[in-house]
This record gives C-alpha cells, sequence and structure tokens, in this order.
C-alpha cells in the first residue's frame, strides 16, 4: 500500500530550464483540481494510510490558492513537501511557511550557472533571498542540485552554499527521462568524477544528505529495484493518476482519475498492482526520492530475510534429530 501522494498541482512554469523541453512544448494547461476537490482527495489518501504530501509542478508557486492548499493537507495530517523553482517564494512566504514541512529547492551552481540554466537573469539571488525568509518557520529547506555537464565541476561550491546558508543539499544525476536533457547527461567518466566529489566533500563534513550507498549507486550506475510505484500516488494537475511522472504518462498507461474514481478504487486496481511490479526494473531517473524510498524498501528487505533466516535456524535447531 503506497504511503506518499505525489501531486503536480499545475502546469505553468515561470523559467524556461535548458534541461526541461516541456515548456517549449505548448502544452495546453489541464483544468487544475480544485481546494475542494483536493481536500477530498487527501481525505481519502489519510483514509488510506497515506501520509506524505509532495507538491510541484510546473511551479506551485504560481497557483493562486497554493497557500489554502498547504493548509489542507496539514489539516488532514500530512508531512507537507514543496518542491519549487523558487522565483517567487519571498512574495509567497508568509502564506506558505507556516504548513511546510519540508521545502525542495533546485539549484543548479554558481549564480552565473544557475541563472544560465533556468534562463532567468537574477534568479540565483531571488531564491536566496526568499530561503532566508523561509527559514523564520520551522520546516526543513534542502537543495535539489542535479549534476550534468554545465555544473559538475561545482560540487564542492554548491555544497559550501548549502553549508553558508545552513541547509542541506541532495545530488542527483541529470537523466533524460521525458524532459529532453539528453545533451546534458555526464558521460560515464565524468559522472564518476563528479560522484566521487560529492563523496569527497561528503566525507569532509559538508551539509550533504543523500545517503552514501546512493551516492555510490549513482556514481556506478548500478542497476537497482525501483519500489517508487508501488509506494507513491502520481496525481496530474486535473486528477490523472498513473504509476509514474517520468515515464508511464501515456493514455495507456491511464489509472483513473480522483474526480470520478476516488483513490482507493484506483490504488486496489489490477493495473496498479500490475505497473508497480514492471517497473521495478526501469531505473529511467535516479531522482533522490526515488533513490531513497527504493534503497529504504531494500534495507527493509534485507531485515526481512536475515530476521527469517534467523527464524530458520532457530527452527532447524530445535527440530528432532
Amino acid at each position: 500500500m503506497p504511503s506518499i501522494l505525489s501531486h503536480q498541482v499545475l502546469d505553468g512554469c515561470d523559467v524556461r530550464c535548458r534541461f526541461c523541453n516541456l515548456w517549449a512544448k505548448g502544452l495546453k494547461p489541464r483544468e487544475a483540481l480544485s481546494v475542494a476537490e483536493i481536500d477530498a482527495m487527501l481525505e481519502d489518501g489519510r483514509a488510506l494510510g497515506l501520509r506524505t504530501y509532495v507538491i510541484y509542478g510546473g511551479e506551485p508557486l504560481m497557483r493562486d490558492d497554493i497557500g489554502e492548499i498547504l493548509q489542507v493537507s496539514k489539516r488532514r495530517g500530512y508531512q507537507t513537501i514543496m518542491c519549487s523553482s523558487s522565483g517567487r517564494l519571498l512574495e509567497r512566504v508568509d502564506e506558505i511557511g507556516p504548513f511546510i514541512d519540508l521545502f525542495l529547492c533546485s539549484i543548479d551552481g554558481s549564480p552565473e550557472t544557475h541563472d544560465h540554466m533556468r534562463n532567468a537573469p537574477g534568479l540565483f539571488e531571488r531564491v536566496l533571498e526568499g530561503l532566508r525568509a523561509l527559514q523564520r518557520y520551522p520546516g526543513e529547506i534542502r537543495f535539489w542540485t542535479h549534476l550534468h555537464k554545465r555544473n559538475a565541476h561545482e560540487v564542492e561550491s554548491i555544497a559550501k552554499i548549502a553549508e553558508q546558508l545552513d541547509v542541506s543539499v541532495d545530488f542527483f544525476p541529470t537523466h533524460s527521462a521525458g524532459r529532453g536533457a539528453n545533451s546534458l547527461v555526464l558521460p560515464d567518466a565524468e559522472r564518476i568524477a563528479a560522484f566521487d566529489a560529492v563523496l569527497t566533500a561528503k566525507g569532509s563534513g559538508l551539509p550533504i544528505r543523500t545517503h552514501e550507498e546512493v551516492l555510490v549507486a549513482d556514481r556506478d550506475d548500478t542497476p537497482f529495484k525501483c519500489t517508487w510505484p508501488a509506494e507513491a500516488v502520481y496525481v496530474t494537475p486535473d486528477g490523472e493518476v498513473y504509476p509514474c511522472e517520468r515515464v508511464y504518462t501515456d493514455p495507456e498507461h491511464r489509472l483513473g482519475n480522483v474526480r470520478d474514481e476516488g483513490l482507493a478504487r484506483i490504488i486496489a486496481s489490477e493495473a496498479f498492482q500490475r505497473y508497480a511490479k514492471e517497473l521495478e526494473r526501469c531505473n529511467a531517473c535516479r531522482l533522490p526520492c526515488v533513490m531513497e524510498v527504493s534503497r529504504g524498501s531494500a534495507a527493509q528487505e534485507r531485515r526481512r530475510q536475515a530476521e527469517q533466516a534467523d527464524v530458520d535456524r532457530h527452527a532447524e535447531a530445535r527440530a528432532p534429530r
């Protein structure tokens, strides 16, 4: 049974990132769920045991009612996480700050690198100003930094920016799944060097949160069993449910719509279980959320196997000879 509700709350975005081609496709915005509809979805989710609500976009801070959505999430008892490029953070900080447990902020490198990659002059300084204002509230702040050809040499400086701001950072490799970032993906040797640099920086005490096991797996491009589709429900702005945002968002893999069917029926469907199993070997992305959830599931399975082995040994020892 999943525990995470991952909700893309709108299509619109206010930056034009060089590693994302979604803004260039001119897609027609979908009719987003209203606050009342989101509340109903969250209520259903809590009854099913969902505990974490992840909000992203597009740029979620472009929704006029984002503060209301966050209030609903906290009222329903969710751990509430927001992913944002943060250019609008300063102007919305008092609306959202009291209701966020974890704020994930995209940072691509130095001010020059960040603004270039986001096609937004002055964005880096606006982001840091907003983050400093958000620190008045108790939620955690974390950088999300994907490493690619333009910033792989900036690992230590990015980690030091996080340290100076008193936040942590997750590093992960840029991937091409669904976003048009193929030209930025690091070749093998450069990826290995970049993640060796991350491991060195983490070992020196810089505030890199990514687990060492995940960093080694990212460095070596180690295949992994992806449990994200079994642990999370992905909902589009207009309420469509799919097994995965990055890969399985074509009509063939549509699982239903929360407006029509509700989460309980969708999660209980044979298709939900089938796609969760099918995607275990996908490995098309290595996002920190995917890798950490999958690492936790793998560790839990290892513990279960070890406990079962102990039970079997004890049973064998007690068996009559």
